[in-house]
């Protein structure tokens, strides 16, 4: 994106402001270290046993059977992890707390050389839903959403090839890259980049299962451990949505309804690759038309998790921070208070709260369309 002149760099920043810079230090060493010690059942019930498995077959060797539900890149990193430490919850929380930073780092560079981006950079750490993510839940969110942000950054650039690649790198890790999947469509179609590139994100996909091919994982297992993460999971979600509000007046289980949420989500992915794909945007318009893809997908889809608006809540921050208007801030409120309520509501099994969720996540996605619109009138009468 085009940035304004440069401000201080981090270190200069730290120098000029030590108080600032020591009050939001103090800040996250300690609400990271009272979570340090908080034990996810995730943790117990798929995680330390995948590092047991790592250990006992092997670091490299135990990838040659499939083991765990997560795609080969996390297993690695935990495989590697383990050569530093044999305590499984540093080895967890150490990936998770860089996975934070991964969001931070991205985040920054979706800010540019703009004013804040400084504390901007330290407050992505204290975002709720960044500490539930991370250091609470000791998951790896960080690992798919902020490639998602990288990529989003270069399409603002008009660089496709590396936004293909990011996308590639998230989709790795996880498949809720995907809730970026229409943005990345409309780039491609508004670049007019070549079809033969649009694999680019396949290829990186590819790429990062290899090692695990190589030392036996059969191929066929690598290219669907995402159908089978579907397949597992097969109850009502608890993301900021409609369904939250369902799962409240339904027992948690296999609906026959839950087709709807999948019809809704693709013709609405269709109408929104319909509507942006030859409409004139803004470096700052691209970043709103990506929020919305990220925000969308998830609202709709029935089987969501809480976690799942991570990289919404990522995008809306930096969109804070460069606009600096009261309508960018309310949008960021609105899809971080959704998260917060999703995320702490689903942690103490009180549905009811998760379903309050819906307000604020229903808020942010009509704000963010006024805003969408008010861009595309104001680049239109230009």
């Amino acid at each position: 994106m085009s940035e304004p002149p440069a401000v201080q760099g981090m270190r200069d920043w730290i120098r000029g402001h030590p108080r600032d810079a020591a009050q939001i230090s103090a800040s996250i060493v300690l609400l990271y270290a009272v979570c340090w010690r908080i034990v996810a059942p995730d943790l117990l019930e798929f995680i330390y046993p995948w590092i047991d498995y790592i250990r006992t077959n092997g670091r490299i060797h135990a990838f040659a059977t499939p083991f765990g539900n997560y795609t080969p890149p996390y297993l690695y990193l935990l495989s590697a992890a383990s050569l530093v430490t044999a305590n499984k919850l540093v080895i967890v929380k150490s990936l998770s707390i860089l996975g934070a930073l991964a969001s931070a780092v991205a985040v920054r560079r979706a800010i540019g050389h703009r004013p804040f981006v400084n504390e901007a950079t330290l407050l992505v750490v204290l975002l709720p839903s960044v500490v539930a993510n991370g250091i609470i839940y000791g998951q790896c969110d960080g690992y798919w959403a902020a490639p998602c942000v990288m990529a989003t950054v270069a399409a603002a650039d008009g660089r496709p090839r590396a936004m293909l690649t990011w996308f590639g790198v998230g989709l790795a890790f996880k498949f809720q890259t995907v809730f970026l999947a229409p943005f990345i469509l409309v780039i491609l179609v508004q670049l007019r980049v070549r079809p033969i590139e649009w694999p680019i994100p396949l290829a990186v996909y590819a790429l990062a299962m290899l090692p695990a091919w190589l030392v036996g994982w059969p191929a066929s297992d690598l290219a669907t451990i995402y159908v089978l993460q579907g397949a597992y999971f097969n109850t009502i979600g608890t993301a900021p949505s409609p369904w939250a509000v369902i799962a409240v007046l339904h027992a948690r289980e296999p609906l026959a309804i839950f087709w709807v949420g999948y019809a809704a989500a693709a013709l609405t992915g269709l109408a929104y690759v319909a509507v942006f794909a030859r409409a004139r945007l803004s470096a700052l318009g691209t970043m709103r038309i990506a929020l919305l893809s990220a925000m969308m997908i998830p609202y709709l889809l029935p089987k969501m998790h809480e976690r799942y608006f991570l990289l919404a809540d990522l995008l809306s921050f930096a969109i804070a921070v460069i606009a600096r208007d009261r309508r960018s801030m309310q949008i960021f409120v609105a899809c971080e208070a959704a998260s917060t309520i999703a995320i702490f509501g689903s942690m103490f099994d009180f549905y009811r709260i998760v379903a309050i969720s819906v307000i604020p996540a229903t808020g942010a996605l009509v704000l963010l369309l006024v805003e969408i619109r008010r861009d595309q009138a104001g680049t239109r009468s230009r």
